[in-house]
This record gives structure tokens, C-alpha cells and sequence, in this order.
């Protein structure tokens, strides 16, 4: 109540109410710049597209529509800037600490599309120079709580854009590896009735819908423009940074290579990656065994203890 009550004398003050239109004011300012550069912007597009065809509105959606595929903010506001100034947003980036090839290899991992990785740089820039700027235009004025909401900003936009992505990659990790057992046992069992390992995927893919059949859908419409479909596997695996998928597709290419069966094969890496799931899950619980030992002693022996130890210690005292 003591924090609560402090919180809302310090937004009841003047100070933060100055602070408040201050930033108030420099936002609507550029917002309406924004606003007429882009109206200026639509109006020599429109009328370069009045040169070449009949004017249309439905037209010009559409073609607003697919340049702003990705993002419209995006493509409005950031990327013209990119077009024009390529060496200054890279030193920018430099300069920050922001890599533009890790943020496409999050984006790969986890398979997230309409994206791009200037978009993910964009946000974090945004985040890191909008923080700052709220801490040093409110901090003043309102103390702690205009540094809690600088750093609440960086969060929102700094942290959590790459921070998703790693969640839905470890997402879509756990569940390939979850399948892998039961899907190369599948391909055995194709294998096994004299089919190739093309077609066992192929089948496979078709009967036991899940997200390893889609990545596999991915590697058969690759390989049919590449014609290569052990690059194709190989594509597959650097996407999705896997290691059990790496060391299956180096074992499949080997026995293609070779000629020898696969079929064994399959089966010796589902029991493997069974195997090495055993022991992660041992390991776990072991861990959580160890860390509970504290809890026990503190919770359970230590107040036993004391239950024990009090009568003697209140005779002791008594015959002192």
C-alpha cells in the first residue's frame, strides 16, 4: 500500500503531468510529420501509376498491399532509409552490437516467415534509443518510475522480438526430437518392404501428418526445382539446427553412398536417440534429487530436530 500510494502521489504531481505533455507533444509532432512525408510519398506513387494505366483504387491497394507484404510500419518508415543510407544503418548496427546474419538464422530456426532480420534490427534500435529517451525526459521529473518504464520498453522492444524466437525454435526442437524415434521406426518398417528411403519419406510424409512430415514435404518440393535431394536433406538440417537430424542425414547420405541397407540403420538412430533421451531425463531427475536436499533438511530435519533437542535444552537451563 506504502509503494502504491507513493506511485500515485508522484503521477498525481505536476511534474509528471510536464513530463507527461512534453513527451506527449514530441510525439504527436513527429507522428504528423511521419504523416505528411507518407502522403507525399502515396501522391508521387499514385500519380507514377496514373502515367502507366487507367487509375484505380482497388488497384493501388493491391499494389500497396504486396510491397507492404512483410510489415506496413516497416516498409513505410524504415526501409526507404535502409534503400538510401545502406553503410550508415550497417554502422549503426556495428555500433549497437546487432548482427543481421544472427538474427536471420533465428529466423530460420524457427521457421518464422513474412519477417525479415532489418525488421527484428529495427525493433531493437527503437527499444534501446526509445528507452533511453523516456528515462532521460521522465527521470527527472519522476524518478524510479521513469527508469521502470524506460527499462519496461527496452524489454518490450529489445529483448522479447529475439527472445520469442527462441521460444518457438526450442518449441519446434523438443517436438522433432519428441517424433524422431517413431517416425525413423515408420521409415523402417517402409524400408524394410523394399521401398527406397525417397519413397519411404514420401509415404510416410503422406500417412503420419506432423511437423517432421512437413519439413520432409519441404525437402521433396526442393528437390524437385534442385534436383538434388541430398542437398536437399542437408538444407533441411541446417534450418532447423538439429543435431540428431544432422547425424541422420550424414548416415543417410553414407548409405546411399555405399549402397548398403538402411533399414538397420534407421532403426540402430531411433535407438539411440531413445537411448540418449533416457539418459537426459535421469540426469534431470537426478539434479532435482540433489536440489532438494536443502528444502528437506530446512523444512523437515531441521524442525525435527529442534523438536527433539528442546526438552533437553529446557532441563539444562533448569538445573543451571
Amino acid at each position: 500500500m506504502k509503494f502504491f500510494s507513493k506511485f500515485m502521489s508522484s503521477a498525481s504531481s505536476t511534474g509528471f503531468h510536464v513530463a507527461l505533455i512534453i513527451f506527449a507533444l514530441i510525439l504527436i509532432v513527429g507522428v504528423v510529420i511521419t504523416i505528411v512525408m507518407e502522403k507525399r510519398r502515396k501522391d508521387k506513387y499514385i500519380r507514377r501509376i496514373e502515367k502507366h494505366r487507367e487509375f484505380s483504387k482497388e488497384d493501388v491497394f493491391e499494389e500497396f498491399k504486396e510491397k507492404n507484404r512483410y510489415s506496413d510500419a516497416f516498409n513505410k518508415y524504415v526501409r526507404p532509409y535502409i534503400h538510401k543510407n545502406p553503410n550508415r544503418f550497417h554502422r549503426l548496427l556495428k555500433s549497437l552490437g546487432l548482427d543481421l546474419q544472427s538474427f536471420q538464422r533465428q529466423l530460420l530456426r524457427a521457421d518464422v516467415k513474412n519477417v525479415t532480420p532489418e525488421e527484428i534490427a529495427t525493433l531493437k534500435i527503437i527499444g534501446l534509443f526509445g528507452g533511453a529517451f523516456i528515462i532521460v525526459t521522465t527521470t527527472l521529473f519522476t524518478g524510479m518510475y521513469g527508469i521502470a518504464m524506460g527499462l519496461l520498453f527496452i524489454v518490450i522492444f529489445y529483448v522479447t522480438p529475439t527472445s520469442r524466437l527462441d521460444k518457438i525454435y526450442k518449441k519446434r526442437r523438443d517436438e522433432i526430437r519428441d517424433i524422431l524415434p517413431i517416425y525413423l521406426r515408420l521409415l523402417s518398417n517402409a524400408t524394410s518392404a523394399g521401398l527406397t528411403i525417397e519413397e519411404a519419406i514420401r509415404k510416410v510424409s503422406r500417412k503420419y501428418p506432423c511437423l517432421l512430415s512437413d519439413e520432409f514435404k519441404k525437402v521433396e518440393n526442393e528437390a524437385k526445382y534442385s534436383n538434388d535431394w541430398g542437398q536437399a536433406l542437408e538444407n533441411m538440417a541446417f534450418k532447423n539446427d538439429i543435431d540428431e537430424l544432422y547425424n541422420l542425414i550424414a548416415e543417410i547420405k553414407i548409405t546411399k553412398e555405399k549402397g548398403t541397407p538402411i533399414t538397420e540403420v534407421l532403426i540402430r538412430h531411433a535407438d539411440k536417440i531413445d537411448m540418449e533421451s533416457t539418459f537426459t531425463i535421469t540426469e534431470r531427475a537426478r539434479k532435482k534429487a540433489t536440489s532438494l536436499i536443502l528444502p528437506i533438511f530446512l523444512f523437515l530435519f531441521a524442525p525435527l530436530l529442534g523438536i527433539i533437542l528442546l526438552p533437553m535444552f529446557s532441563i539444562m537451563i533448569n538445573q543451571i
